[in-house]
């Protein structure tokens, strides 16, 4: 598949309220894990799949994270990964930051490198997957529009998704707090550039509660299933995990 055909975003806006009593002194995204900003977990995954730019979404403290990672990631194997930014200067939600780093997308395409789909992932969530398959899956099928979907054995802190034998998305349901096994989004997306310049610009909405149930209704929306090894720093607990998700042999140390 042509990799130019798809722009990467980051959606790193977020304050991380319940993260605070933690890490109070910088945004979530920039927890140190590793001794390394969890962010650069993500940026390993883009490099892996041959990205060689991201634009990252920001919002809360976005001079910090400019600062901290300046305009590139130099990863494994020396290969550079360019990193542009999109400020809020008010809140979006994530619906309207992605709307808004769309038009530093914009920017960034030239007439023989243009692009039809965006690669969004959630700057404080991690799955352990290949991205590349996903894209070719993705490709495969023709679809405009899909998420990645996750099989967990605890959806207490998550939402739950319905999809068909067909793959599509039938549904989304609000976390319940029951420890029970479901599906669950895992927070990356592959989702349709002329889909997102429909949507209204510098205007606070949600992918999740506004953007995915239109498409959901319209028969827009598909699901990539996995089950891999997924993982939340948005409270504490699950931060606290985070150390041994990425180095397993840190746990016998």
């Amino acid at each position: 598949m042509n990799a130019k055909s798809i722009r990467a975003v980051i959606l790193a806006g977020g304050i991380g309220s319940r993260l605070q009593t933690v890490v109070n002194d910088r945004p979530k995204v920039m927890a140190p894990i590793g001794g390394r900003p969890f962010i650069t977990y993500l940026f390993d995954q883009l490099l892996a799949a041959k990205f060689r730019a991201v634009t990252l979404s920001t919002g809360y403290m976005s001079d910090y994270i400019e600062k901290k990672l300046g305009h590139g990631y130099l990863g494994h194997g020396h290969k550079d990964l360019q990193i542009d930014y999109s400020r809020e200067t008010n809140a979006l939600g994530t619906g309207g930051a992605l709307r808004l780093a769309l038009e530093q997308c914009e920017r960034g395409a030239s007439s023989d490198d243009d692009f039809d789909s965006i690669l969004v992932m959630n700057g404080d969530s991690y799955l352990d997957i290949d991205i590349v398959e996903y894209l070719i899956w993705f490709r495969a099928k023709k679809y405009a529009n899909a998420l990645v979907l996750n099989c967990v054995e605890n959806t207490a802190r998550f939402g739950t998704v319905t999809v068909s034998d067909q793959e599509e998305i039938i549904s989304f349901r609000e976390k319940t707090g029951m420890e029970v096994a479901g599906v669950i989004n895992a927070g990356i997306y592959l989702l349709s550039r002329c889909a997102l310049l429909s949507l209204p610009l510098n205007k606070n909405f949600s992918l999740e509660k506004d953007v995915f149930p239109t498409l959901t209704n319209q028969k827009k929306l598909h699901g990539f299933i996995s089950s891999s090894r997924f993982i939340d720093i948005g409270i504490p607990e699950d931060y606290a995990k985070a150390r041994t998700f990425f180095n397993p042999k840190s746990a016998q140390s």
